[in-house]
C-alpha cells in the first residue's frame, strides 16, 4: 500500500473517529438536558432548564408553550433556562446547531395553581396591599379619563358597561410609561390641572404586569366554564371575577363595582364607584346612538336617579358591592 494511501486511511479514520465522538457528545449532552426545581411543579412556580455546551455545538431555545422564559444565565458548559409554569402542561424545544443538526423536545405536566379559599383564581396574583392601593387608584383614573376622551385602546365593540371595566382593569395594570401615555391618550397636564392628581408620580403596581401576568397571561378574566379569556361580560363578571363585599355602598372602597340586575328582560348593569361617585358606560341605546359615559357625584346620582337603579338595600334589583378577586380580601 502506498504511503499516500496510508495517510488517506489515516486520516479517514480521524475524521470518522472526530465525527463519532462529536455525535457521541452531542447524545450526551441531550441526556443531560434536566428539569430542576421541585418534584411537583404547580403552575405559577419557576422552575430551570439545564443545557449542556459542548464546544462543537450551541443549543438554542427554539420554541416554548405552557411556560414563560423569565432569565437564563451561561456557565461553564451550561445554559440555565428559568421557566414559570403557566398552563397546565408544556413543551420546550431545544436545537443544537452546529456539526451536527438536531432538536430535543422536553415535555412537562404541572400540577394546578394554589387555590386555597376554592374561588378558582391562583391565589399567588392577589396583590398584596401596597399593589392594591395603586391599583384602585390607576383604576379609577383611566375609567374617569374616558369621560373627557375615549382611548383609542378602548375599541369600539367594547364600548359598555362591562367593557368599561374590563378595560380600565388591563391598563391599570400596565406599566405607566410614556409610550404607556401616548397610546392612550392621556393627557396628564390636562388631568391635573382638572382633578389636582398627577399621573406622572402614581406608583405601579409591583407584582406583575399586564399582559405578562403568571399563569393567566393576558387572559385575566374568567368565563363561565372556569376558564381564564379576554372577555367576560357584567354577568360573567360578578359571577366569576368578583368577590361580594355586601350591600352597603358605605363600606365600598374606591375601584369597588356595584352590580344590578333586572330580570325583565334579563339585563346585568355595572358601575364602578370612585369613593365619592360613580363612573358607568350606559351601552348602546339605540341602532344610532352608541351611548355614553356618565360620571356622578354619588349625592347627585343618589337624588335624580330612579329607584331601581339605586344602590340601596332595599332595591331588590340591586346586587350589592364586589371587589376584582386579584384584590386581598380585607
Amino acid at each position: 500500500m502506498k504511503r499516500t494511501e496510508i495517510i488517506y486511511l489515516f486520516l479517514l479514520f480521524s475524521v470518522t473517529v472526530a465525527i463519532s465522538s462529536g455525535f457521541l457528545v452531542l447524545k450526551g449532552d441531550f441526556g443531560a438536558i434536566v428539569v430542576t426545581g421541585k418534584a411537583a411543579i404547580r403552575r405559577g412556580e419557576s422552575f430551570s432548564l439545564e443545557v449542556p455546551v459542548s464546544g462543537l455545538e450551541r443549543p438554542v431555545l427554539a420554541y416554548s408553550r405552557g411556560a414563560s422564559l423569565l432569565d437564563f444565565q451561561t456557565a461553564e458548559g451550561t445554559i440555565s433556562y428559568l421557566f414559570i409554569a403557566d398552563d397546565p402542561d408544556a413543551v420546550i424545544v431545544v436545537e443544537y446547531n452546529g456539526l451536527f443538526k438536531a432538536r430535543k423536545t422536553v415535555s412537562l405536566d404541572f400540577e394546578d395553581f394554589v387555590d386555597e379559599n376554592f374561588d378558582d383564581f391562583p391565589d399567588m396574583l392577589v396583590l398584596d396591599s401596597n399593589d392594591a392601593w395603586c391599583f384602585r387608584a390607576w383604576f379609577v383614573n383611566i375609567a374617569a379619563y374616558q369621560a373627557i376622551q375615549f382611548s383609542g385602546r378602548w375599541s369600539n365593540q367594547e364600548r359598555d358597561c362591562s367593557g368599561l371595566i374590563r378595560f380600565a382593569a388591563r391598563e391599570a395594570l400596565r406599566v405607566h410609561d410614556d409610550n404607556w401615555f401616548r397610546e392612550t391618550g392621556i393627557d396628564t397636564r390636562l388631568w391635573f390641572e382638572k382633578t389636582g392628581i398627577d399621573l406622572t408620580i402614581l406608583p405601579d403596581v409591583v407584582k406583575y404586569n399586564y399582559p405578562a401576568i403568571p399563569i393567566v397571561g393576558p387572559k385575566l378574566f374568567i368565563d363561565s366554564s372556569g376558564q381564564f379569556t379576554y372577555f367576560a361580560d357584567a354577568y360573567n363578571l360578578v359571577r366569576s371575577n368578583m368577590v361580594y363585599r355586601g350591600r352597603d355602598i358605605a363600606s365600598a372602597r374606591p375601584g369597588d363595582i356595584i352590580f344590578f340586575h333586572h330580570p325583565s328582560p334579563s339585563t346585568f348593569h355595572s358601575m364602578i364607584y370612585t369613593g365619592d361617585g360613580l363612573i358607568y358606560h350606559t351601552g348602546p341605546l339605540s341602532p344610532g346612538d352608541s351611548g355614553s359615559l356618565k360620571v356622578w357625584s354619588l349625592n347627585d346620582y343618589m337624588r335624580m336617579m330612579p329607584y331601581q337603579w339605586l344602590p340601596i338595600n332595599n332595591n331588590e334589583y340591586f346586587l350589592g358591592v364586589y371587589s376584582f378577586k386579584w384584590l386581598p380580601r380585607m
